[in-house]
């Protein structure tokens, strides 16, 4: 009776927390913030920005931002890194360890995912000098972020990851779900390696599952949960030209609104490298997933805030 009671209260709870109305109101300082910033938004951001207001993904690549100086140091960075995997046992041991006692408290083995940097319910250290950390606090993705959110965003996690081969069905975020952060919310992610085909396990999304998009009621999402609809649930209500596979050569960045129902890579006959980025408003209901250590020097306005956002 007492846990009936507690899981009505927390119910209630949470519908009230997460309606329009009170999530805009405390939100409100980084609204301000961010009108008060007046940014200047290049054509590629607006174009970004639209795309996903009205279908809650969008396609870029490294080149249309402005980027593509990181991609050597990226490719080299995502190389050096599967390397010290495969031959440096104490880290590879180190990653395991720290995978292994926090998927046990969740309850999830995520077994097809190979965390290199952050990712897999790790909690690695900022390196504002990674190419890839100077991707996710770059003006252009921040900015992109920040007009879609219509906030000041706070950058809260990030992971390159590999995805391996795994025999069985789909699990966990391979399966159609809406990730738990908050109601709006935003993922940048860069293919490391061409996912050209069904086999190399391409993100997958439902156009129009995001917040005021024609899915948007749809399975929606269970605060302070996600939520993880039957397969064959989903595919008997949403038309099949709705549901976008995102195709694209390296270096294509597909930015996604992951409130939205999508589903990650299952590769069954190439193993998948991808960086993804997330950003949310600074009253998301989980924690930030890295650590920050001492504030980066030598940040942009926007790069500090998105930081400082706590």
């Amino acid at each position: 009776m007492i846990t009936r009671i507690k899981n009505a209260l927390a119910r209630r709870y949470w519908r009230v927390r997460m309606s329009p109305p009170l999530w805009r109101f405390i939100n409100r300082g980084r609204r301000r913030t961010w009108q008060a910033l007046a940014l200047r938004e290049a054509p590629h951001e607006r174009r970004i920005a639209d795309a996903l207001r009205a279908d809650g993904i969008a396609f870029s690549s490294l080149q249309e931002l402005g980027l593509d100086h990181l991609w050597p140091a990226m490719q080299e960075n995502a190389r050096a890194l599967k390397q010290r995997w495969v031959s440096d046992a104490s880290f590879r041991e180190h990653i395991l360890g720290e995978l292994e006692s926090k998927e046990i408290a969740k309850g999830a083995k995520k077994t097809f995912l190979l965390p290199l940097y952050g990712g897999g319910w790790t909690t690695p250290m900022l390196e504002p000098e990674n190419p890839y950390i100077q991707f996710s606090l770059s003006d252009t993705v921040l900015t992109i972020a920040g007009m879609y959110l219509g906030l000041m965003p706070k950058f809260d996690s990030f992971n390159l990851s590999e995805t391996v081969l795994v025999a069985g069905d789909a699990k966990f975020s391979q399966r159609w779900h809406r990730d738990p952060e908050d109601r709006r919310l935003l993922k940048a992610f860069i293919y490391v390696s061409d996912v050209l085909d069904d086999g190399v396990g391409p993100f997958t999304y439902v156009r129009g599952s995001q917040e005021g998009g024609r899915y948007h009621h749809l399975f929606p999402q269970q605060f302070p949960q996600g939520s993880y609809p039957a397969p064959e649930a989903l595919e008997r209500t949403v038309h099949p030209k709705d549901i976008q596979k995102a195709f694209g050569k390296a270096g294509t960045v597909v930015f996604a609104d992951t409130a939205g129902l999508h589903r990650g890579g299952f590769s069954t006959t190439r193993e998948r490298m991808m960086y993804t980025a997330g950003y949310v408003a600074a009253t998301s209901t989980q924690p930030r997933k890295f650590t920050i250590g001492e504030a980066p020097a030598h940040l942009s306005v926007l790069a500090d805030a998105s930081l400082r956002v706590y």
